[in-house]
Protein backbone atom coordinates (compact mmCIF):
# COMPACT_ATOMS: atom_id res chain seq x y z
CA UNK A 1 0.00 0.00 0.00
CA UNK A 2 0.95 3.75 0.44
CA UNK A 3 2.82 5.59 3.08
CA UNK A 4 0.55 8.55 4.69
CA UNK A 5 2.05 11.29 6.01
CA UNK A 6 -0.22 11.53 9.56
CA UNK A 7 0.84 15.21 10.13
CA UNK A 8 -1.34 16.56 7.95
CA UNK A 9 -4.64 16.19 6.07
CA UNK A 10 -3.92 13.97 3.07
CA UNK A 11 -6.99 13.31 1.23
CA UNK A 12 -7.26 10.40 -1.25
CA UNK A 13 -10.91 9.67 -1.54
CA UNK A 14 -14.20 11.91 -1.74
CA UNK A 15 -15.79 10.32 1.88
CA UNK A 16 -15.13 8.29 4.79
CA UNK A 17 -15.29 4.67 2.72
CA UNK A 18 -12.80 5.11 0.26
CA UNK A 19 -10.68 7.43 2.28
CA UNK A 20 -10.34 4.25 5.02
CA UNK A 21 -10.19 1.72 2.65
CA UNK A 22 -7.12 3.28 0.62
CA UNK A 23 -5.34 4.41 3.59
CA UNK A 24 -6.22 1.04 5.84
CA UNK A 25 -7.19 3.26 8.95
CA UNK A 26 -10.70 3.71 10.19
CA UNK A 27 -10.99 7.04 10.90
CA UNK A 28 -8.50 8.82 8.24
CA UNK A 29 -11.40 10.43 6.81
CA UNK A 30 -12.60 12.25 9.92
CA UNK A 31 -9.56 13.17 11.11
CA UNK A 32 -7.86 14.52 7.72
CA UNK A 33 -11.98 16.94 7.48
CA UNK A 34 -11.10 18.26 10.92
CA UNK A 35 -7.54 19.78 10.29
CA UNK A 36 -8.91 20.91 7.26
CA UNK A 37 -12.41 22.47 9.15
CA UNK A 38 -9.71 23.81 11.68
CA UNK A 39 -7.60 25.60 8.72
CA UNK A 40 -4.63 23.18 7.80
CA UNK A 41 -3.52 23.28 4.71
CA UNK A 42 -5.09 20.13 2.69
CA UNK A 43 -2.82 17.51 0.54
CA UNK A 44 -4.55 15.90 -2.58
CA UNK A 45 -2.89 12.65 -2.60
CA UNK A 46 -2.46 10.81 -5.63
CA UNK A 47 -2.48 7.12 -6.17
CA UNK A 48 -3.65 4.41 -8.30
CA UNK A 49 -7.23 4.34 -6.75
CA UNK A 50 -8.31 7.44 -7.61
CA UNK A 51 -6.10 8.57 -10.55
CA UNK A 52 -9.09 8.58 -13.07
CA UNK A 53 -11.29 10.39 -10.52
CA UNK A 54 -8.83 13.41 -9.14
CA UNK A 55 -11.01 16.02 -10.77
CA UNK A 56 -13.78 14.88 -8.42
CA UNK A 57 -11.40 15.11 -5.38
CA UNK A 58 -10.23 18.38 -6.30
CA UNK A 59 -13.78 19.77 -6.58
CA UNK A 60 -14.38 18.24 -3.64
CA UNK A 61 -11.33 19.68 -1.82
CA UNK A 62 -11.63 22.77 -2.80
CA UNK A 63 -15.48 22.95 -1.56
CA UNK A 64 -13.61 21.83 2.18
CA UNK A 65 -11.55 24.72 2.10
CA UNK A 66 -15.08 27.41 0.62
CA UNK A 67 -13.70 27.53 -2.40
CA UNK A 68 -15.14 26.79 -6.27
CA UNK A 69 -13.30 25.02 -8.51
CA UNK A 70 -13.81 25.24 -12.07
CA UNK A 71 -14.86 22.87 -13.96
CA UNK A 72 -12.47 19.99 -14.58
CA UNK A 73 -12.34 17.40 -17.21
CA UNK A 74 -11.24 14.01 -15.99
CA UNK A 75 -8.65 12.17 -17.23
CA UNK A 76 -10.10 9.38 -19.92
CA UNK A 77 -8.51 6.18 -19.57
CA UNK A 78 -8.57 5.63 -23.50
CA UNK A 79 -6.40 5.16 -25.07
CA UNK A 80 -4.32 3.94 -23.51
CA UNK A 81 -1.62 4.08 -25.64
CA UNK A 82 -0.47 7.71 -24.82
CA UNK A 83 -1.70 7.39 -21.33
CA UNK A 84 1.54 7.85 -19.49
CA UNK A 85 1.53 11.47 -21.18
CA UNK A 86 -1.79 12.79 -21.08
CA UNK A 87 -1.34 11.11 -17.05
CA UNK A 88 1.56 13.84 -16.82
CA UNK A 89 -0.66 16.87 -18.89
CA UNK A 90 -3.61 16.03 -16.51
CA UNK A 91 -1.76 16.30 -13.03
CA UNK A 92 0.00 19.78 -14.51
CA UNK A 93 -3.56 21.28 -15.17
CA UNK A 94 -4.93 19.79 -11.90
CA UNK A 95 -1.93 21.32 -9.83
CA UNK A 96 -1.79 24.64 -11.73
CA UNK A 97 -5.93 25.13 -9.91
CA UNK A 98 -4.94 23.53 -6.43
CA UNK A 99 -1.77 25.39 -5.86
CA UNK A 100 -3.73 29.13 -6.13
CA UNK A 101 -6.26 27.90 -4.02
CA UNK A 102 -4.08 26.53 -1.20
CA UNK A 103 -3.74 22.64 -1.58
CA UNK A 104 -1.50 20.69 -2.17
CA UNK A 105 -1.49 17.78 -5.38
CA UNK A 106 1.46 15.05 -4.23
CA UNK A 107 2.48 11.73 -6.10
CA UNK A 108 1.98 9.17 -3.43
CA UNK A 109 1.65 6.03 -5.26
CA UNK A 110 5.22 5.40 -6.35
CA UNK A 111 3.96 2.65 -8.94
CA UNK A 112 1.29 4.96 -10.49
CA UNK A 113 3.13 5.66 -13.64
CA UNK A 114 5.24 2.34 -14.07
CA UNK A 115 1.37 0.90 -14.28
CA UNK A 116 0.39 3.25 -16.66
CA UNK A 117 3.41 2.35 -18.94
CA UNK A 118 2.73 -1.02 -18.50
CA UNK A 119 -0.66 -0.70 -19.77
CA UNK A 120 0.27 1.57 -22.75
CA UNK A 121 2.90 -1.07 -23.84
CA UNK A 122 0.26 -3.20 -24.29
CA UNK A 123 -1.51 -1.11 -26.83
CA UNK A 124 -0.30 -3.09 -30.33
CA UNK A 125 -0.50 -6.38 -28.20
CA UNK A 126 -4.37 -6.94 -26.80
CA UNK A 127 -7.67 -5.36 -27.24
CA UNK A 128 -7.66 -1.83 -25.78
CA UNK A 129 -11.00 -3.20 -23.64
CA UNK A 130 -8.81 -5.92 -22.21
CA UNK A 131 -6.22 -3.60 -21.45
CA UNK A 132 -8.53 -1.20 -19.76
CA UNK A 133 -10.21 -4.76 -17.74
CA UNK A 134 -6.65 -5.11 -16.60
CA UNK A 135 -6.26 -1.63 -15.73
CA UNK A 136 -9.08 -1.67 -13.85
CA UNK A 137 -8.17 -4.73 -11.59
CA UNK A 138 -4.69 -3.03 -10.56
CA UNK A 139 -6.12 0.06 -10.31
CA UNK A 140 -9.20 -0.56 -7.92
CA UNK A 141 -11.68 0.91 -10.32
CA UNK A 142 -14.16 -0.18 -13.49
CA UNK A 143 -12.73 1.89 -16.40
CA UNK A 144 -14.74 -0.30 -19.16
CA UNK A 145 -17.35 -2.31 -18.88
CA UNK A 146 -17.62 -6.06 -18.58
CA UNK A 147 -16.17 -8.49 -20.52
CA UNK A 148 -18.91 -10.35 -20.31
CA UNK A 149 -22.47 -10.23 -19.34
CA UNK A 150 -25.45 -13.22 -18.80
CA UNK A 151 -28.74 -12.81 -19.21
CA UNK A 152 -31.69 -15.14 -17.23
CA UNK A 153 -34.33 -14.07 -19.52
CA UNK A 154 -36.89 -17.44 -18.86
CA UNK A 155 -37.83 -19.45 -15.30
CA UNK A 156 -39.77 -22.48 -17.06
CA UNK A 157 -38.46 -25.52 -18.16
CA UNK A 158 -38.74 -28.37 -20.12
CA UNK A 159 -36.38 -30.70 -18.23
CA UNK A 160 -35.97 -32.04 -14.74
CA UNK A 161 -32.65 -32.89 -15.08
CA UNK A 162 -31.99 -34.19 -11.76
CA UNK A 163 -28.77 -31.91 -10.90
CA UNK A 164 -30.74 -28.93 -11.13
CA UNK A 165 -31.09 -26.91 -7.99
CA UNK A 166 -34.69 -25.49 -9.16
CA UNK A 167 -36.36 -28.02 -11.81
CA UNK A 168 -35.29 -31.35 -10.02
CA UNK A 169 -37.79 -33.80 -9.18
CA UNK A 170 -39.26 -32.66 -5.68
CA UNK A 171 -37.80 -29.36 -5.84
CA UNK A 172 -41.17 -27.35 -6.52
CA UNK A 173 -39.97 -23.97 -7.66
CA UNK A 174 -43.84 -23.35 -8.11
CA UNK A 175 -46.04 -21.35 -10.62
CA UNK A 176 -45.23 -17.95 -9.56
CA UNK A 177 -41.56 -18.36 -10.08
CA UNK A 178 -41.95 -20.63 -13.43
CA UNK A 179 -44.46 -18.14 -14.66
CA UNK A 180 -41.26 -15.13 -14.75
CA UNK A 181 -39.35 -14.07 -17.95
CA UNK A 182 -37.00 -11.19 -18.43
CA UNK A 183 -39.49 -8.61 -20.53
CA UNK A 184 -37.99 -7.52 -24.02
CA UNK A 185 -38.07 -4.53 -24.17
CA UNK A 186 -35.91 -4.16 -20.53
CA UNK A 187 -33.42 -6.67 -22.13
CA UNK A 188 -33.09 -4.25 -25.39
CA UNK A 189 -32.59 -1.35 -22.82
CA UNK A 190 -29.55 -3.43 -21.17
CA UNK A 191 -28.52 -4.25 -24.28
CA UNK A 192 -27.83 -0.75 -25.67
CA UNK A 193 -26.53 0.11 -22.51
CA UNK A 194 -23.93 -2.69 -23.04
CA UNK A 195 -22.89 -2.07 -26.02
CA UNK A 196 -22.17 1.47 -25.32
CA UNK A 197 -20.18 0.24 -22.11
CA UNK A 198 -17.70 -1.38 -24.30
CA UNK A 199 -19.18 -4.79 -23.09
CA UNK A 200 -17.89 -7.73 -25.65
CA UNK A 201 -20.33 -10.48 -25.52
CA UNK A 202 -23.25 -11.74 -23.66
CA UNK A 203 -25.20 -15.22 -22.61
CA UNK A 204 -28.42 -15.83 -23.01
CA UNK A 205 -29.60 -18.08 -20.32
CA UNK A 206 -31.96 -19.09 -17.97
CA UNK A 207 -33.11 -20.54 -14.44
CA UNK A 208 -34.74 -22.62 -16.63
CA UNK A 209 -34.46 -23.07 -20.80
CA UNK A 210 -34.32 -19.89 -22.84
CA UNK A 211 -35.83 -21.05 -25.55
CA UNK A 212 -39.11 -21.58 -23.86
CA UNK A 213 -39.04 -17.97 -24.30
CA UNK A 214 -40.74 -16.32 -26.95
CA UNK A 215 -38.58 -13.70 -27.91
CA UNK A 216 -35.17 -15.92 -27.32
CA UNK A 217 -34.38 -15.58 -31.11
CA UNK A 218 -35.43 -11.58 -31.45
CA UNK A 219 -32.76 -11.53 -28.52
CA UNK A 220 -30.29 -12.93 -29.92
CA UNK A 221 -30.97 -10.89 -33.47
CA UNK A 222 -31.01 -7.65 -31.26
CA UNK A 223 -27.38 -8.46 -29.68
CA UNK A 224 -25.78 -9.09 -32.93
CA UNK A 225 -27.43 -6.27 -34.27
CA UNK A 226 -25.17 -4.07 -31.53
CA UNK A 227 -22.41 -5.32 -32.66
CA UNK A 228 -21.92 -8.10 -29.60
CA UNK A 229 -20.80 -11.73 -29.26
CA UNK A 230 -23.87 -14.08 -28.30
CA UNK A 231 -23.98 -17.37 -26.85
CA UNK A 232 -26.42 -19.02 -25.48
CA UNK A 233 -27.25 -22.59 -23.41
CA UNK A 234 -29.75 -24.65 -24.40
CA UNK A 235 -31.47 -28.27 -23.54
CA UNK A 236 -31.36 -28.48 -27.56
CA UNK A 237 -34.85 -29.98 -27.24
CA UNK A 238 -36.82 -27.43 -29.11
CA UNK A 239 -33.99 -26.59 -31.62
CA UNK A 240 -35.83 -28.13 -34.07
CA UNK A 241 -35.39 -26.42 -37.84
CA UNK A 242 -36.66 -23.50 -37.61
CA UNK A 243 -35.24 -22.14 -34.73
CA UNK A 244 -32.03 -23.57 -36.05
CA UNK A 245 -32.10 -21.86 -39.05
CA UNK A 246 -32.65 -18.44 -37.75
CA UNK A 247 -29.88 -18.85 -34.96
CA UNK A 248 -27.31 -19.95 -37.63
CA UNK A 249 -28.81 -17.44 -39.80
CA UNK A 250 -28.52 -14.67 -37.25
CA UNK A 251 -24.64 -15.29 -36.77
CA UNK A 252 -24.68 -16.68 -33.68
CA UNK A 253 -21.48 -17.35 -31.94
CA UNK A 254 -21.69 -20.21 -29.57
CA UNK A 255 -23.76 -22.60 -28.26
CA UNK A 256 -23.54 -24.56 -25.55
CA UNK A 257 -26.27 -27.76 -25.29
CA UNK A 258 -26.29 -29.77 -22.26
CA UNK A 259 -26.87 -33.37 -23.01
CA UNK A 260 -25.16 -34.89 -19.94
CA UNK A 261 -25.70 -38.45 -21.06
CA UNK A 262 -24.20 -40.38 -24.58
CA UNK A 263 -26.06 -43.11 -24.89
CA UNK A 264 -30.36 -43.38 -23.93
CA UNK A 265 -30.29 -45.19 -20.82
CA UNK A 266 -27.91 -42.30 -19.12
CA UNK A 267 -29.66 -39.27 -20.23
CA UNK A 268 -33.16 -40.78 -18.95
CA UNK A 269 -31.04 -41.47 -15.80
CA UNK A 270 -30.31 -37.78 -15.64
CA UNK A 271 -33.70 -36.39 -17.37
CA UNK A 272 -36.61 -38.60 -15.64
CA UNK A 273 -39.72 -37.01 -17.58
CA UNK A 274 -37.92 -37.36 -21.10
CA UNK A 275 -38.71 -40.57 -23.28
CA UNK A 276 -36.75 -42.53 -25.32
CA UNK A 277 -38.02 -40.77 -28.21
CA UNK A 278 -36.84 -37.31 -26.85
CA UNK A 279 -33.34 -38.27 -26.73
CA UNK A 280 -33.50 -39.65 -30.61
CA UNK A 281 -34.92 -35.82 -31.18
CA UNK A 282 -32.38 -34.14 -29.97
CA UNK A 283 -29.88 -36.01 -31.97
CA UNK A 284 -31.83 -35.30 -34.88
CA UNK A 285 -32.23 -31.72 -33.93
CA UNK A 286 -28.24 -31.12 -32.98
CA UNK A 287 -27.40 -32.88 -36.40
CA UNK A 288 -29.20 -30.69 -38.33
CA UNK A 289 -28.27 -27.48 -36.96
CA UNK A 290 -24.39 -28.27 -37.56
CA UNK A 291 -25.32 -29.87 -41.05
CA UNK A 292 -26.88 -26.39 -41.91
CA UNK A 293 -24.17 -24.69 -40.64
CA UNK A 294 -21.75 -26.19 -42.89
CA UNK A 295 -24.63 -26.04 -45.88
CA UNK A 296 -24.34 -22.61 -45.12
CA UNK A 297 -20.45 -22.45 -45.17
CA UNK A 298 -20.61 -20.73 -41.69
CA UNK A 299 -18.08 -20.83 -38.76
CA UNK A 300 -20.77 -20.13 -36.52
CA UNK A 301 -21.87 -20.59 -34.09
CA UNK A 302 -18.98 -22.81 -32.47
CA UNK A 303 -21.04 -25.54 -31.06
CA UNK A 304 -19.91 -27.06 -27.92
CA UNK A 305 -21.24 -30.23 -26.18
CA UNK A 306 -21.94 -29.95 -22.69
CA UNK A 307 -21.99 -32.81 -20.24
CA UNK A 308 -22.66 -32.35 -16.49
CA UNK A 309 -20.54 -35.21 -15.36
CA UNK A 310 -22.64 -37.10 -12.30
CA UNK A 311 -23.03 -40.69 -11.05
CA UNK A 312 -24.84 -42.00 -13.56
CA UNK A 313 -23.25 -40.46 -16.40
CA UNK A 314 -19.38 -40.62 -15.45
CA UNK A 315 -17.76 -43.49 -16.98
CA UNK A 316 -19.12 -42.58 -20.38
CA UNK A 317 -16.08 -39.68 -21.18
CA UNK A 318 -15.00 -41.33 -24.20
CA UNK A 319 -18.35 -42.10 -25.34
CA UNK A 320 -19.43 -38.20 -25.01
CA UNK A 321 -16.42 -36.95 -26.62
CA UNK A 322 -17.82 -39.53 -29.54
CA UNK A 323 -20.56 -38.25 -29.33
CA UNK A 324 -19.48 -35.17 -29.52
CA UNK A 325 -17.73 -35.89 -32.74
CA UNK A 326 -20.14 -37.43 -34.54
CA UNK A 327 -23.06 -34.62 -34.10
CA UNK A 328 -20.26 -32.23 -35.56
CA UNK A 329 -20.02 -29.94 -32.68
CA UNK A 330 -17.15 -28.11 -32.49
CA UNK A 331 -16.61 -28.91 -28.61
CA UNK A 332 -16.65 -31.47 -26.33
CA UNK A 333 -16.80 -29.84 -22.81
CA UNK A 334 -17.65 -31.83 -19.66
CA UNK A 335 -17.91 -30.35 -16.26
CA UNK A 336 -18.37 -31.90 -12.92
CA UNK A 337 -21.44 -31.57 -11.16
CA UNK A 338 -22.38 -29.01 -8.56
CA UNK A 339 -23.54 -30.79 -5.13
CA UNK A 340 -26.21 -29.00 -3.52
CA UNK A 341 -27.92 -30.12 -0.18
CA UNK A 342 -30.46 -31.33 -2.78
CA UNK A 343 -28.55 -33.77 -5.19
CA UNK A 344 -26.08 -35.70 -2.82
CA UNK A 345 -27.18 -39.08 -4.42
CA UNK A 346 -25.70 -38.31 -7.82
CA UNK A 347 -21.95 -37.07 -5.77
CA UNK A 348 -18.89 -38.24 -7.39
CA UNK A 349 -16.93 -40.55 -5.07
CA UNK A 350 -13.10 -40.68 -4.89
CA UNK A 351 -13.33 -44.08 -7.47
CA UNK A 352 -15.11 -42.14 -9.56
CA UNK A 353 -12.53 -39.81 -10.20
CA UNK A 354 -10.12 -42.00 -10.61
CA UNK A 355 -12.38 -42.95 -13.62
CA UNK A 356 -12.09 -40.01 -14.88
CA UNK A 357 -8.63 -39.41 -14.57
CA UNK A 358 -8.27 -42.75 -16.43
CA UNK A 359 -10.80 -41.42 -19.10
CA UNK A 360 -9.61 -37.79 -19.47
CA UNK A 361 -6.73 -39.01 -22.05
CA UNK A 362 -8.45 -41.23 -23.99
CA UNK A 363 -11.77 -38.84 -24.24
CA UNK A 364 -8.81 -36.45 -25.44
CA UNK A 365 -7.36 -38.75 -28.54
CA UNK A 366 -10.99 -39.49 -29.82
CA UNK A 367 -11.38 -35.32 -29.52
CA UNK A 368 -8.05 -34.86 -31.43
CA UNK A 369 -8.90 -37.64 -33.77
CA UNK A 370 -12.08 -35.99 -34.22
CA UNK A 371 -11.14 -32.90 -35.47
CA UNK A 372 -12.61 -30.85 -32.02
CA UNK A 373 -11.54 -29.62 -29.22
CA UNK A 374 -12.40 -30.85 -25.53
CA UNK A 375 -12.57 -28.28 -22.55
CA UNK A 376 -9.08 -27.38 -21.35
CA UNK A 377 -10.34 -26.44 -17.42
CA UNK A 378 -12.09 -29.50 -17.24
CA UNK A 379 -8.66 -31.20 -16.97
CA UNK A 380 -7.59 -29.10 -14.27
CA UNK A 381 -11.04 -28.75 -12.97
CA UNK A 382 -10.63 -32.85 -11.61
CA UNK A 383 -7.26 -32.21 -10.84
CA UNK A 384 -7.90 -28.90 -8.18
CA UNK A 385 -10.88 -31.53 -7.13
CA UNK A 386 -8.44 -33.61 -5.58
CA UNK A 387 -10.06 -36.64 -3.95
CA UNK A 388 -13.24 -34.42 -3.05
CA UNK A 389 -15.42 -33.79 -6.46
CA UNK A 390 -17.72 -31.39 -4.95
CA UNK A 391 -14.82 -28.46 -4.37
CA UNK A 392 -12.94 -27.69 -7.23
CA UNK A 393 -11.43 -24.44 -6.39
CA UNK A 394 -10.54 -24.68 -2.85
CA UNK A 395 -9.41 -21.61 -1.46
CA UNK A 396 -8.00 -20.77 -4.33
CA UNK A 397 -9.82 -17.21 -4.90
CA UNK A 398 -9.81 -17.00 -1.16
CA UNK A 399 -6.57 -16.66 -0.66
CA UNK A 400 -5.87 -14.76 -4.63
CA UNK A 401 -8.71 -12.46 -4.83
CA UNK A 402 -11.25 -12.70 -6.78
CA UNK A 403 -11.21 -10.23 -9.92
CA UNK A 404 -14.61 -11.57 -11.61
CA UNK A 405 -16.15 -7.99 -10.54
CA UNK A 406 -14.64 -6.39 -13.64
CA UNK A 407 -15.02 -9.19 -15.86
CA UNK A 408 -18.77 -10.58 -16.05
CA UNK A 409 -21.96 -9.62 -14.59
CA UNK A 410 -25.29 -11.07 -14.49
CA UNK A 411 -28.95 -9.86 -14.37
CA UNK A 412 -31.91 -12.13 -13.80
CA UNK A 413 -35.33 -12.25 -14.39
CA UNK A 414 -36.56 -10.00 -11.18
CA UNK A 415 -33.49 -7.54 -12.75
CA UNK A 416 -31.65 -8.67 -9.91
CA UNK A 417 -27.90 -8.26 -10.58
CA UNK A 418 -25.35 -10.46 -9.57
CA UNK A 419 -21.75 -10.41 -9.33
CA UNK A 420 -21.12 -13.37 -10.72
CA UNK A 421 -23.40 -16.75 -11.49
CA UNK A 422 -23.94 -17.54 -8.04
CA UNK A 423 -26.18 -15.26 -7.17
CA UNK A 424 -24.48 -12.96 -5.46
CA UNK A 425 -27.12 -9.68 -5.06
CA UNK A 426 -25.01 -6.29 -5.50
CA UNK A 427 -28.50 -4.46 -7.36
CA UNK A 428 -31.50 -4.29 -9.07
CA UNK A 429 -32.50 -3.11 -12.71
CA UNK A 430 -35.09 -0.90 -11.15
CA UNK A 431 -32.55 1.42 -9.41
CA UNK A 432 -30.84 2.34 -12.28
CA UNK A 433 -29.73 0.67 -15.88
CA UNK A 434 -26.75 -1.33 -15.85
CA UNK A 435 -24.24 1.16 -16.92
CA UNK A 436 -25.56 3.16 -13.87
CA UNK A 437 -25.22 0.35 -11.46
CA UNK A 438 -22.08 -1.27 -12.97
CA UNK A 439 -19.99 1.96 -12.42
CA UNK A 440 -22.33 3.06 -8.87
CA UNK A 441 -20.85 3.08 -5.25
CA UNK A 442 -22.87 -0.41 -4.10
CA UNK A 443 -21.54 -2.54 -6.84
CA UNK A 444 -17.88 -1.25 -6.51
CA UNK A 445 -18.00 -2.03 -2.72
CA UNK A 446 -18.79 -5.79 -3.74
CA UNK A 447 -16.61 -5.99 -6.38
CA UNK A 448 -13.99 -4.82 -3.77
CA UNK A 449 -14.72 -7.02 -1.37
CA UNK A 450 -14.49 -9.61 -3.66
CA UNK A 451 -11.09 -8.22 -4.79
CA UNK A 452 -9.77 -8.49 -1.05
CA UNK A 453 -11.64 -12.09 -0.38
CA UNK A 454 -10.03 -13.19 2.65
CA UNK A 455 -10.49 -10.37 3.98
CA UNK A 456 -14.50 -9.66 3.63
CA UNK A 457 -15.92 -13.11 3.43
CA UNK A 458 -18.81 -12.10 5.86
CA UNK A 459 -19.44 -8.94 3.84
CA UNK A 460 -23.52 -8.88 3.68
CA UNK A 461 -24.87 -8.94 -0.18
CA UNK A 462 -28.04 -7.23 -0.88
CA UNK A 463 -29.99 -9.87 0.04
CA UNK A 464 -28.07 -10.36 3.59
CA UNK A 465 -26.25 -13.02 2.61
CA UNK A 466 -22.77 -13.48 2.68
CA UNK A 467 -19.93 -12.72 0.23
CA UNK A 468 -18.27 -16.07 0.39
CA UNK A 469 -20.11 -18.95 0.78
CA UNK A 470 -19.59 -23.12 0.69
CA UNK A 471 -20.54 -22.41 -3.29
CA UNK A 472 -17.35 -20.45 -3.51
CA UNK A 473 -15.57 -23.75 -3.44
CA UNK A 474 -17.03 -25.02 -6.70
CA UNK A 475 -16.87 -22.20 -8.41
CA UNK A 476 -18.90 -21.47 -11.81
CA UNK A 477 -16.80 -18.86 -13.35
CA UNK A 478 -13.53 -20.10 -12.14
CA UNK A 479 -11.72 -20.45 -15.45
CA UNK A 480 -13.33 -17.23 -16.33
CA UNK A 481 -10.96 -15.95 -13.16
CA UNK A 482 -8.53 -18.34 -14.13
CA UNK A 483 -8.43 -16.82 -17.98
CA UNK A 484 -8.00 -12.96 -16.15
CA UNK A 485 -5.43 -13.62 -13.94
CA UNK A 486 -3.59 -15.13 -16.79
CA UNK A 487 -4.03 -12.02 -18.60
CA UNK A 488 -2.77 -10.35 -15.88
CA UNK A 489 0.34 -12.38 -15.42
CA UNK A 490 0.76 -12.41 -19.21
CA UNK A 491 0.78 -8.45 -19.29
CA UNK A 492 3.13 -7.85 -16.71
CA UNK A 493 0.27 -5.74 -14.72
CA UNK A 494 0.37 -9.26 -12.20
CA UNK A 495 3.02 -7.11 -10.19
CA UNK A 496 0.99 -4.27 -9.12
CA UNK A 497 -1.78 -7.12 -8.46
CA UNK A 498 -3.67 -5.93 -5.30
CA UNK A 499 -0.54 -3.49 -4.21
Amino acid sequence: MFAFDQTRPVLVGNGAEMQDRITRRPGSYIQAEAAIRAGQRPCVGVVRDNAFMLDKLLEYACGMVGRRAPSIPALNPSPVADLPERFRFHLDGLKNIAVPMGIQLEMLDGELEDIFATAASLADKMPETDILRLLGIVCRVPLVGPHWFVFEVENACNEDCIYCNIHAKGRRPGAAFTGQRMDFDVFARQIDDLARMGTDGITVLANGEPTVHPNFLEMIQYAKGKGLRVNFFTNGLLMKEKLAKGVVDAGCDEMFCTISGATEQSFLAVHPKQKAEDFEQLMRNLKFLTDYKKQQGSDVPRCLAVHVICRPNFHELPLMAQQAVDLGFDVFRPQLVRIDPHNFPIELREDHLEQIRADIPKAKAICEAGGIEMWAPFEAMVASAGNNASNWTPDEFLEEGCPIGWSLGLAKVTGDLSLCCVVKPVGNLRDGSIGELWFGEDYQRYRLGALYLNENMDMPLKNGTPLYTYRCLRCDNHDINRQWMGKLRDSGLIRYYRG
